[in-house]
This record gives C-alpha cells, structure tokens and sequence, in this order.
C-alpha cells in the first residue's frame, strides 16, 4: 500500500503540475500577444510602443519577476529586456508557424520559464520578429507545495490511520486463531481429541474442521496400528510357544521315529510362524502412504498376472484343480509397485486355491474396461474366480478385516492375505468387489485399477 501511495503520488503530482504548467504557460502567452499589440511596423523600421501601465501590470508580481524581449528575425534586441537570452533562431523551424515555444532557462541567476512566439513581419516577405516573455518560478513552486500538501500529505495521513485500523481489525479478528493455535500447542502426542469448533469465526471453522478430520484420521490410524500390534503378538504366540514345546519334547525323546515325527511337527509350526511373518512384513508394506516417483512403474498387468500364475502351476496340480488363465484381448498397463501388485495377485490366486476343493477350478482373468462414461477413467480388470464354499453374504466386509477367518474353514491360514490385498488396492486407487460365482458358485473377486498409456 506504501508502494501504491508513493506511485499514486507521483503521478498526481505530475498531472496536477502539468496542469498548473498549463495555466501558468497560457499567461506568459497571453503577454506575448499584448506585446505585440504594441509593436508597430512603420517605414520599414520595427518598434515596440508599450505603455508605461502595460508594462508596469506585465511586470507588477510579488513573487516573480517577469522579463520581456523583442527581437528581429537575426535576434538582434529591439525592446525590452536586454538581460533575457537572444533568442534561438531555427528558421526551418519558425517560418510559417505562429505556435508558441516554451522552454527552462537562466535569468540573473533564476531559473526562469520562457514562452517564444515567432509572428510575421507584414513589410517583409519571409521575415519575422521573436517575442520572448520569461517569469521566474517561485509561483510555479507554491503551487508545487500546496499540491503536495493539499493532495499527498492527506492521502499519507488516511494511509496511516488505515493501516492502523487494519492492524487493529488483523489483530482483533486473529484472535480466536490464535486460541486455536494455542489449543495445538497444548496438546501432547497421545491428545487426538478434537478442538471445540464454538466460537470459531466463519473463515476459521473450515480450517479447524480439517484439523479434526486429520486427527480423528489419525487416532483411527493409531488405534488400528494397536489392534494389529495386539492380534499381531496373539497369532505369534501360539506358533512360537508350539516350536518351544515341540523341541522341548523332542529333547526327551530318544527313539529315532517318535524324534523325527516331532521335528517333522517343528517343521509344520516354523513353515506357518514363517509364513505369518511374511505376511505381517507384507501387510506392513502395504500400508496406504505418499509413494514417491521412484517406487511407481508402468506394470504390464497381463505380463506379471501370468507370471503370479505360473508360479502357483505345482500348487493347482498337487490338488488336482482346473488352473485357468485369459489374457487380455489388449494391453493393459497401469502405474504401481511391481512388487506389491505381485503380493496383491499371489494372495488372491492362493486363497482361491487353497479353499476350492480338490479337483475344482480356479480361474484368473485379465480384461479392460474403456465403456465408461467421461468423468471416469479406463480400468485395467482382475477377475480370479473358483467353484469352492464361496462366502456368505454378511462376511464379505468382514473378511478383508487383518486376522479374522470364517468359522468352520478347515484349511489353516492366518487371516491376513484379504487385508493386505485391500490395503495395496487402496494405495494404488483401487477398487475391489467380492461377488459369488457362475451358477451363484464360489466366488468371484474382482480388481480394478486405472488403466494408463504408456
């Protein structure tokens, strides 16, 4: 606003001086031409009858001096003041041409304003003669100070008072931001309580809504992260106190069968403590986070859906399952972590394996879905379908939920491959549906990724 102030008081000084420049000029000019009412061209001689009270209302001024000259078309003086500069004669520039010139000079020492009109000679073709009328600037000054206190000095004082008065209205209505503010200072890292919107301005209540939204966010983060850690150490518990047992047990055997059955047991218990941790370790990757540019690539998701399937070839074959797999009609890429696509693939091709019944059948399917209307964006599709128990309706939310497992399943599991499946859909804006199969069969689950260019 300074800067504005400074700027505005610039321009106003130099358009209101170019006025009062103006006034002033039309004077001096107005006084040439009384002048040259006076000059008489008689006999070819040029001379200037100026009356005693013309001269004396052309020079009476309290604050300036006034000068005047006549001069011949060479300079040469005629009347006047003998003291004022000749005049600058440029006859390609004078001859035809009645303008008046103004132009800053030095008279006695003063800076002076001096008006020049050049007027025909009527006795001489071509020729003409100067009138030169100069006036010191001490007026032209006054009125320089009275603009400025006039005009800029009052702008400068509203200026003040206005910046005063928005200081006062910035620190008044800060106020309940501040108590805000004080409010999360205040509060220690296990306070995820939410900050009392009452009494919040208007601007502010978007802002404190935010903050809760991101707290309440977080305590559900947390108390997540709890539950995890808590079902986390259950389900290690029985594994690792079964090793314990089962090797305290095989210490105290000393026939050569009865020892290899138990190490056969420790074995089992390892393979599944083992397991456990994996998963752990891979539903821990998977939580949803800012990834960065380096952990995204372009997948070929028909590439790495066949190669999970190839993987698991040995498992269907050992069960006796129909193993599947249709690749896309075209390709289908999509921007994600190849690794955690990979654990997203294996744990729904291994779930639907482990609980279809031998000699079922398991089917995987790559597909892409462009019939979308324009707000949304094309998806790359997962379909991995099998003709097993399938789930209940009432069970499908709870199944993604970390360690839960269906009553009365008698294959082993831990409760974590859905959940963590969920978890890598979510970060990589993902949708995921459980149906029932063909036939209302099984079931179908099915995986939707935005689908790019590449």
């Amino acid at each position: 606003m300074l800067l504005l102030w400074l700027i505005q008081s610039i321009l106003t000084y130099s358009l209101a001086m170019n006025l009062a420049t103006d006034a002033f000029d039309k004077g001096l000019l107005d006084s040439v031409f009384s002048i040259f009412s006076c000059i008489n061209f008689a006999n070819g001689k040029i001379s200037a009858d100026i009356p005693p009270v013309a001269i004396a209302m052309l020079k009476e001024n309290i604050k300036d001096k006034v000068y005047y000259r006549v001069s011949d078309e060479n300079g040469n003086f005629i009347a006047g003041d003998a003291i004022l500069p000749p005049p600058k004669i440029t006859r390609r520039k004078y001859l035809g041409v009645k303008s008046a010139h103004f132009k800053m000079g030095n008279v006695m020492g003063n800076q002076a304003r001096i008006a020049q009109v050049a007027f025909a000679n009527p006795q001489k073709i071509d020729c003409y003669i100067f009138i030169q009328v100069a006036e010191t600037l001490a007026s032209r000054n006054q009125v320089a100070d009275e603009i400025i206190i006039s005009i800029v000095l009052p702008q400068f004082i509203m200026l003040v008072l206005f910046l005063l008065i928005v200081r006062f209205g910035v620190d008044r209505g800060l106020v309940p931001l501040e108590l805000v503010r004080n409010a999360v200072a205040k509060r220690t890292a296990f306070d995820l309580s939410p900050i009392a919107e009452p009494g919040a301005p208007i601007e502010v209540k978007p802002l404190v809504k935010a903050i809760n939204n991101l707290l309440q966010q977080l305590n559900n983060d947390i108390q997540s992260q709890k539950r995890f850690v808590a079902n986390a150490a259950h389900q290690l518990r029985t594994p690792v106190a079964g090793l314990k047992t089962q090797a305290e047990l095989a210490l105290r055997i000393n026939k050569q069968d009865d020892l290899k059955h138990n190490l056969e047991l420790i074995k089992t218990s390892a393979t599944r403590a083992s397991r456990l941790i994996n998963q752990l370790l891979s539903l821990a990757k998977a939580e949803p986070r800012v990834m960065t540019e380096d952990e995204l690539h372009t997948i070929d998701f028909n590439l790495i859906i066949k190669d999970v399937c190839t993987e698991f070839v040995q498992l269907a074959l050992s069960r006796n399952i129909d193993f599947g797999f249709e690749n896309a009609s075209e390709t289908a890429f999509i921007k994600a972590n190849k690794v955690a696509i990979h654990e997203l693939v294996a744990n729904l091709i291994e779930n639907a394996l482990i609980y279809t019944q031998n000699s079922g059948k398991v089917t995987v399917k790559v597909d892409v879905n462009k019939n979308l209307t324009k707000s949304d964006q094309a998806q790359a599709v997962l379909v991995v379908e099998d003709n097993g128990p399938g789930i209940a309706l009432d069970e499908r939310d709870k199944v993604f939920e970390r360690f839960y497992r269906i009553l009365g399943t008698k294959s082993s599991g831990s409760g974590l491959g859905l959940a963590i499946v969920k978890e890598i859909v979510k970060t990589y804006n993902g949708k995921i549906f459980l149906e029932s199969g063909d036939n209302s069969t099984g079931l179908k689950v099915i995986v939707k990724f935005p689908l790019i260019s590449r």
